[in-house]
């Protein structure tokens, strides 16, 4: 009997194979660059950087007209060597995920063959909404009720193209005891006995259709925390598996919305979200038996003029504590060595600390940046070692994770540094810590978990301290 007349026993999923992705010349350049200024400005936003570029260009070989020559003024004012982005198109932006070439693919990871459909604003929650209805829990009976004959006959287009699998029915039973997985670079899954919280889901991964991590999108969440606009936090291919009524939890705006301070919640809702909660630093909210506070974040910084209402979190459940410092450092408006005094003065020690070790520098030339000058010269961007190990002190960390180093395999790991003078890892922690912080220190494989049960004692394997990596 085939499945279609066993639908109470089978369900209808995403095939392992199939990669689903949301393309248009905006989101391929948010994605491949990770440019916040592509998403809010489009194809604008390369003529700018091609401007960018003609000074650099221009300067380089001398030439005492290098702003007249290189068509500077369409986009800068300047004074002497200090360049500033003109706000007519640095703030308020005219954000807008519908451009008229976006589209939803479905692709096959294993012959490539492609299905692309036509997307606008009013399809796009529809097939948003059923996505998220192809759950190894939902019965095909259950699936053929929610939909319309239209939406089903595309399932059958799918279905041809093996795009879909029927696969049996699947229960959900709920964890026991508590549990903090790595699913990959700075995503976090939470999972209590009554709740379950998504942190900055990478879980379509594009540039790398080889890692298989949607499953973590087939189950249902309390709630989902973006951290800030980034393409591999806020990422927009993940977010169109997740089911339309999951609360969605992003920092509000507090300054004027500008080609770095993305209106989150706008983009959220037009991915067809319905219930989405904007927070300020320090406030809180309860999911089941989480709690979320969101703390300032200060780092990947854009200048004395560049604002960006982002956000950190500390969370508790099971009678500990997590705290994220995602990619965070310091910036023109502040440090994160401040907002570590506070968090240990208002909670107290922290049991989990995630951090990154990243220390990225990128030249501080960017157009973006606000205002700036046409250097070659490197600045920091993200924390590094040795920063998590001065905040680790700070929050009186009980465990030390590095994490946010875009790693989706265990395999990363042995990837070597591109350019150590630009990038670092978490083997920096180990060169850097004292003794007593390095017993301290464990490196999560992708997928591994922390996890304890209701006496409160955590489930960690003999070989923790120094180089250990929970799988």
């Amino acid at each position: 009997m085939l499945p279609y007349q066993q639908g109470d026993s089978y369900a209808l999923v995403l095939h392992p194979d199939c990669l689903v992705t949301l393309d248009s010349y905006r989101l391929k350049r948010f994605l491949d660059d990770g440019s916040l200024a592509h998403l809010a400005l489009g194809q604008t936003a390369q003529e700018i950087a091609d401007c960018r570029d003609a000074m650099f260009a221009a300067r380089e070989l001398g030439r005492e007209d290098w702003f007249e020559c290189s068509g500077a003024k369409r986009f800068y004012t300047n004074v002497g060597e200090v360049l500033r982005l003109r706000d007519e198109f640095y703030f308020d932006p005219p954000l807008t995920i519908f451009d008229p070439d976006l589209e939803l693919s479905f692709r096959s990871r294993a012959d490539r063959s492609e299905l692309r459909i036509p997307i606008n604003a009013l399809s796009l929650p529809v097939f948003g909404e059923l996505l998220a209805r192809l759950r190894p829990s939902t019965s095909v009976d259950e699936l053929r009720r929610k939909v319309d004959h239209a939406e089903w006959s595309l399932l059958e287009v799918l279905i041809e193209k093996e795009l879909l699998q029927f696969v049996e029915l699947q229960s959900l039973p709920a964890p026991s005891g508590y549990h903090i997985a790595l699913a990959g670079h700075s995503c976090l899954v939470v999972e209590t006995p009554n709740s379950s919280v998504l942190i900055d889901p990478l879980l379509v991964l594009r540039h790398r259709p080889e890692v298989r991590l949607e499953h973590f999108l087939t189950r249902p969440y309390d709630a989902i925390i973006i951290s800030h606009p980034h393409w591999d936090h806020l990422n927009l291919d993940s977010l169109l598996l997740v089911d339309r009524d999951t609360p969605i939890v992003v920092p509000k705006l507090r300054s004027r919305p500008s080609i770095v301070n993305i209106d989150m919640r706008r983009v959220c809702e037009e991915l067809g979200f319905h219930n989405v909660l904007t927070v300020e630093p320090w406030e809180s909210l309860q999911f089941g038996d989480v709690e979320f506070v969101s703390l300032p974040f200060y780092g990947e910084g854009s200048g004395p003029e560049g604002r960006q209402d982002w956000q950190t979190y500390h969370l508790r459940f099971g009678g500990k504590s997590a705290l994220g410092v995602v990619d965070a450092c310091a910036d023109h408006f502040g440090s994160m060595d401040d907002v570590m005094r506070e968090v240990h003065e208002r909670f107290g020690p922290v049991d989990l600390f995630f951090s990154p070790c990243s220390n990225f520098h990128f030249q501080g030339s960017h157009f973006y940046k606000k205002p700036f000058v046409l250097s070659r010269a490197l600045e920091q961007f993200t924390g590094s070692a040795q920063d998590t190990l001065r905040w680790a002190e700070l929050v009186k960390a009980r465990w030390i994770l590095p994490y946010a180093e875009f790693a989706y395999e265990h395999a990363d790991f042995a990837q070597p540094v591109s350019n150590p003078a630009q990038f670092g890892t978490h083997a920096d922690l180990f060169r850097m810590a004292p003794r007593s912080l390095a017993e301290r220190i464990i490196v999560l494989s992708p997928q591994g978990e922390i996890s304890w049960s209701k006496d409160g004692e955590l489930r960690l394997p003999p070989s923790r301290a120094g180089s250990a990596e929970i799988a």
